[in-house]
């Protein structure tokens, strides 16, 4: 047997600098592997979790009323794994949490998430921001966790508790006074601005006004003393409520106080009452909050005394006046109606801070309206422009959506030249060409957007609502015409000197007046109804209808920021 050598010195260190070299290379390349095979998990888990937070945000929208009408919303990891949207990270070794949050723009919807995943020695793993910082979006919270989700009450009292405080009389000691001249509590609903008045903890609701005017109206055509089944009743029953989104489902029957009363800071203890969703302020009320009040008279709910004949109204500079009220606010007199309605205590707040520039937004209400939502499914009061001049929704009416100019008025001219016996109708006026040269000449490329065939009442009427259902031959259609009186948004809003004509003669027995709404420079003849000779020089303002098939192009619907249309 041969005699065999072993490896020499030199040998076995070249075998172990080779191996060493090999182990320089493929270590870190096995490395490399496995870290690229962990954040392809990784990546893939960020997937995952987009995938369930866009079939959670469908499932908001349709089931659990949470909707992503704010535009932003935001859920954390634990809560999507709690409501089986996303599985747990596939590691019993590694931790992760984060939270996604989720922004629909005009119907676009995109998902963001940040994530850090952790070891079992809490070392991080993985770690992805996608969110912005830098802005503020709302957070998710269920609908039956009253706890967690904001009621607009608490919201308010929350952040107001100088302002929200108790009792707001003798006879409601669970009724808590909301009304304060800075406070922040607006309110978006429907499409208008509101103001808390007050909250009633044991009958379950919160109380707002109408920061608006919508009509100029007459308390009644009779010197009946109640208020119940007045015109301004039947008014607020059948044209106003029935404007305003989902009242069933926002609003309360709630019990309103419409006694007799001498002197408004006395509560009246309810010896007279009427059940509704929507009224107006009682005296009293109105006399705890007399800072919400311009220089404008609005109705309240009570009468002067038992009389019948002198009905409580109220102005920012006059509040509550009784010597002035008993002997001049007559039941026929026109004045200014800003509706109360009784909200809910259910009603969530989706967004906004209650100040006036940034409302409280009720669940539903959002003003992030999606690009091509067709015009006659939006709300009375919300804004659009054409043309660059803002009108006002008044109504939908068989799929056309009537409009009224609220920006300025045009130049002031007669209603007719010609005073004989039936020229105080519309359809037999000067003022029906000058309309019409308007309307061909001042709207540009939105004219298509415009209804030729719209259908006005020319009736001759004494109060309003006499029209409603007995027009019959006094239909006519136009292009373009003018407010009814009594019609939402038929009222001088912020333009008290101005003067409009109407398109209704003020008698129906044919007499050569036609019904106006004034401005005036007083504050007891601002928002009133006069009667004017056809001959008068007296500003108009436009009404027209928009067609079925309009639809909206951008904008929120807001007085700042109108819709701008298009047809589909």
């Amino acid at each position: 047997m041969k005699n065999r050598k072993g490896f020499s010195l030199i040998e076995m260190l070249a075998v172990l600098i080779i191996i060493g070299l090999i182990l320089i290379v493929v270590i870190p390349a096995v490395s490399k592997l496995l870290t690229n095979n962990n954040v392809k998990e990784y990546n893939n888990y960020l997937k995952v979790i987009k995938a369930g937070a866009t079939v959670f945000s469908d499932k908001e929208e349709d089931e659990l009323g949470t909707s992503l009408d704010s535009g932003c919303l935001e859920v954390t990891l634990e809560k999507l794994i709690q409501m089986e949207y996303v599985k747990k990270f596939d590691d019993d070794k590694v931790t992760c949490a984060g939270k996604v949050r989720l922004n629909n723009k005009k119907g676009n919807l995109s998902v963001d998430v940040n994530l850090t995943c952790k070891d079992e020695n809490n070392k991080v793993t993985f770690e992805k921001d996608e969110i912005d910082s830098s802005s503020t979006c709302l957070a998710y919270k269920p609908k039956d966790d009253d706890g967690l989700k904001d009621k607009l009450v608490a919201n308010w009292c929350s952040k107001n508790t100088s302002n929200c405080k108790k009792p707001l009389g003798q006879a409601s000691n669970d009724v808590y006074v909301m009304g304060n001249a800075n406070a922040d509590n607006y309110v978006w609903y429907s499409g208008k601005l509101w103001r808390i008045v007050n909250y009633n903890e044991s009958d379950g609701y919160i109380k707002l006004i109408c920061n608006d005017i919508i009509t100029v109206f007459p308390r009644n055509n009779n010197s009946t003393i109640k208020y119940e089944n007045s015109l301004i009743d039947k008014y607020l029953q059948n044209v106003f409520l029935p404007s305003l989104k989902e009242y069933d489902k926002y609003l309360k029957d709630a019990v309103w106080d419409t006694s007799p009363t001498i002197m408004p800071s006395q509560e009246t203890m309810k010896a007279e009452t009427v059940t509704r969703k929507v009224g107006l302020l009682n005296s009293y009320e109105a006399n705890q909050i007399p800072s919400y009040f311009s220089d404008n008279y609005f109705w309240l709910l009570s009468n002067y005394g038992n009389d019948g004949n002198f009905i409580y109204i109220t102005a920012k500079n006059r509040s509550l006046d009784t010597t002035v009220r008993k002997t001049v606010y007559n039941y026929y007199d026109y004045y200014a109606i800003r509706p109360a309605i009784t909200l809910k205590l259910e009603n969530y707040v989706i967004a906004g801070n209650g100040s006036k520039d940034h409302p409280y937004i009720l669940e539903g209400n959002s003003t992030d309206v999606k690009e091509g939502t067709k015009i006659n499914t939006r709300y009375s009061g919300e804004y659009v422009k054409i043309n660059n001049v803002k009108y006002r929704i008044v109504r939908t009416e068989n799929n056309l959506t009537k409009i009224i100019m609220t920006e300025g008025f045009l130049d002031a001219k007669p209603f007719n030249a010609n005073v004989q016996t039936g020229y105080y109708k519309y359809s037999l006026s000067n003022i029906k060409d000058s309309l019409r040269s308007w309307y061909e000449t001042s709207l540009g490329t939105d004219k298509s957007l415009i209804e030729e065939n719209g259908s006005w009442c020319e009736k001759a009427i004494t109060y309003p609502m006499e029209f409603s259902n007995n027009c019959n031959e006094n239909y006519i259609t136009s292009a373009v015409g003018l407010p009814t009186l009594g019609d939402l948004y038929t009222s001088n809003n912020g333009t008290p000197s101005k003067e409009f004509w109407t398109i209704n003669a003020s008698s129906t027995t044919g007499e050569y007046t036609i019904n106006t709404v004034y401005g005036g420079n007083s504050v007891n003849s601002i928002n009133t109804r006069y009667s004017d000779k056809l001959t008068d020089m007296v500003s108009i303002k436009p009404v027209m209808y928009l067609k079925s098939n309009v639809i909206i192009k951008s904008g929120s619907g807001t007085n700042d920021d109108p819709f701008v249309l298009k047809l589909s």
